[in-house]
């Protein structure tokens, strides 16, 4: 297996709206349990879990986080601490199965790479807009997971994010074509009018 494997790409550009946004407690337990499945067909030892989060122009201190109810907990201690504070940010988090660093030194690309992002008001707890999840398999991840259970959770997915628009690609995680690399997709790009041109060769899919 190389770098040059191909992946399979959803953008999933959703609208929660209100306080939270799509960054509480209840949203990321149901994100565990959709996404279990697919985890079975990778190292979930090898996870690495990041997020961002400002408050008061500093970036807020979270420690290791993990793939688990109760590192998910602590960011959503953190927007319920600052949620009258309009300095408060809560961007994106990522999770990396395995994490990036160790499948690039066995000459891999990630099996798969998870971004749940907030809106395009920079991470606004208060702010209305579009928020999204961005899900990336290499081929052999995808092929063992097979159609059915590909299908089911990207249903699940638009449901939980109350998703408009699902876009769909298949490439190389390097940038290619004019393209950003995998890891730089986001979902307020694909929906905002100045930058979804970048995303102009994706598919959109229907999900039934």
């Amino acid at each position: 297996m190389s770098l040059e494997q191909i992946h399979y790409n959803y953008l999933i550009i959703g609208k929660k709206h209100g306080d939270l946004t799509l960054f509480d407690n209840q949203i990321f337990s149901q994100l565990l349990d959709i996404m279990d499945p697919l985890l079975v067909f990778t190292d979930t030892k090898k996870c690495k879990v990041s997020a961002l989060q400002y408050a008061n122009r500093k970036k807020v201190k979270l420690g290791r986080l993990r793939w688990n109810n109760e590192s998910f907990a602590l960011l959503n201690q953190n927007v319920q601490q600052y949620h009258d504070n309009d300095s408060f940010y809560f961007l994106h988090t990522i999770a990396e199965f395995p994490s990036i660093d160790s499948a690039y030194k066995q000459h891999k690309t990630v099996d798969i790479y998870l971004k749940v992002e907030n809106d395009s008001f920079q991470g606004r707890v208060k702010s209305d807009g579009d928020c999204g999840i961005f899900l990336s398999l290499r081929n052999d991840v995808f092929e063992k997971a097979g159609d059915a259970l590909m299908a089911q959770t990207i249903q699940q997915l638009c449901k939980l994010f109350d998703s408009y628009k699902v876009l769909f690609q298949k490439r190389k995680w390097w940038a290619t074509h004019g393209e950003s690399g995998l890891q730089d997709v986001a979902a307020y790009r694909a929906a905002d009018k100045l930058t979804a041109g970048l995303y102009a060769n994706w598919a959109e899919l229907t999900i039934g």
